[in-house]
């Protein structure tokens, strides 16, 4: 099942809207203020979920009443993204897209980057996006289609320490069986060049970050 997850993050409600018709999800969850956007836009969620700590009281109010609702408190080691993907893969997502989790404070688009692990470990897709920004981890080979590429750069960093094993094909830079490691952002702001890129690893896990 295909699921949306809408953050408190920055939202272009233009950008969002398209997303949604597009992708039509299975189920939407709204994130705390993730709700707002959905409110504002009279859209509905089948969950929501947080520690409600930014939401409006006003939505919290009329939405909290008459939709199922899961909430946690303020103190906690989760960040509610991540608990919005724990639940989303307990429910049955298959694949998992990500609004509102990127632009405003910075310590929380890292850590959204970092709660897409909980699917990685599942084998189960899951991309941060915004009108600028596709981003996923990944831990095997992946292949992106020029005609499907999202933006014109695609930048592939270490997000492991060390990633061995590293093949870039079809790309303006090409690599061969090559270690990436975070000390080193060898492989920003490559291109497609071919009408199929593939990348290889053997060990470890990519960060791939599609850009305009």
């Amino acid at each position: 099942m295909r699921f949306v997850l809408v953050a408190g993050g920055r939202i272009l409600d233009e950008f969002a809207l398209l997303v949604l018709k597009e992708l039509r999800p299975d189920r939407v969850i709204a994130v705390d203020s993730g709700m707002d956007f959905l409110a504002r836009n009279q859209l509905s969620a089948d969950l929501m979920i947080g520690d409600f700590d930014s939401i409006s009281e006003e939505v919290l109010k009329e939405h909290g009443e008459k939709t199922e609702r899961m909430s946690f408190p303020g103190t906690k080691d989760e960040s509610d993204l991540g608990l919005a993907i724990m639940e989303a893969i307990k429910r049955g997502a298959t694949e998992i897209y990500i609004l509102g989790g990127l632009g405003g404070r910075f310590d929380h688009s890292v850590a959204n980057v970092q709660a897409m692990t909980y699917a990685l470990r599942r084998d189960i897709p899951c991309f941060l996006l915004d009108e600028k920004n596709r981003i996923r981890l990944i831990n095997k080979r992946t292949s992106i289609k020029k005609k499907d590429q999202y933006g014109k750069y695609v930048s592939i960093l270490a997000f492991t320490s060390e990633v061995t094993g590293v093949s870039l094909k079809g790309f303006y830079y090409p690599v061969e069986n090559a270690i990436f490691t975070v000390n080193y952002p060898l492989g920003v702001s490559n291109q497609i060049i071919d009408e199929k890129a593939v990348i290889e690893l053997k060990s470890g896990v990519l960060l791939l970050i599609e850009s305009s």
